[in-house]
């Protein structure tokens, strides 16, 4: 059986198709329990809102894979609440694929110097109550304008014993890149208050010369390295180790 709904103009608005109870909305044929033929508009807000033919607008949050979505966070929340391993957000075209992040305002020389473009955080057991494991985010380093848009971006991970991140990483405006600094001065630069040991270059075979870059005095506080040299960045002093031993000897 088929039960159609006219308008004034005689044209078919919505057809109910028996035995399956599909619903058709602009088509006399739905093949699914809720067929549309146009645009759809969802939310009291956007009723009066006319959206493109064959596209879609929702004023609230969306829940894939949850009937709890996050509404107080974000506008799509995507889960795998039946623990299938099937959760995530998969873009794809025939040309490529890209994701926009695109902070939202009404002329962009409104962006100043330190501001917030976007980003992405990664956290466990929920927004609410999980901790946040790590971050990237991109970040105005300098007045934006219609002709210029310089940025920096920050890489942050979460230490043992804490549930907060902490910036370890930039790349700033001019390719820079900063371990330890998120305002690097050099292409690439490296800081460490510690007294530790600060970069190291090593050959995993063991055969190569090994070179480390270290924080105050080495004597005693590294661990033999086969033929090594050792930069000592406090004192303005360099260190040879060519024997293996536990020594090392200024040059």
């Amino acid at each position: 059986s088929k039960a159609t709904a006219r308008g004034d103009d005689q044209i078919t608005a919505m057809t109910i198709l028996g035995p399956d109870g599909n619903v058709g909305i602009g088509t006399t044929n739905p093949s699914s329990k809720l067929s549309v033929s146009g645009g759809v508009s969802i939310g009291s807000g956007y009723v009066s809102s006319s959206e493109e033919s064959n596209g879609l607008i929702v004023e609230g949050t969306i829940g894939a894979g949850t009937d709890q979505p996050a509404s107080n966070y974000v506008n799509l929340h995507v889960s795998d609440e039946e623990g299938t391993g099937a959760s995530g957000l998969l873009i794809d075209g025939l040309l490529g694929a890209q994701l926009y992040m695109n902070r939202r305002t009404g002329d962009i020389s409104s962006i100043d110097n330190g501001e917030g473009i976007g980003g992405i955080v990664f956290q466990g057991a929920g927004l609410q109550s999980g901790g946040t494991g790590g971050r990237i985010l991109l970040e105005a380093e300098g007045d934006w304008s219609s002709t210029s848009c310089p940025a920096k971006m920050i890489f942050a991970t979460t230490a043992q014993n804490s549930v907060s991140p902490t910036d370890r990483m930039a790349i700033d405006r001019g390719g820079n890149v900063g371990i330890g600094t998120t305002s690097p001065v050099r292409k690439f630069h490296i800081e460490d208050s510690s007294n530790e040991e600060v970069m190291r270059l090593k050959s995993s075979s063991g055969n190569a010369v090994d070179i480390c870059i270290y924080n105050g005095n080495p004597n005693g506080a590294l661990s033999a390295l086969k033929g090594s040299l050792c930069l000592d960045t406090s004192y303005g002093r360099a260190y040879v180790n060519y024997n293996g031993s536990t020594g090392w000897t200024q040059l």
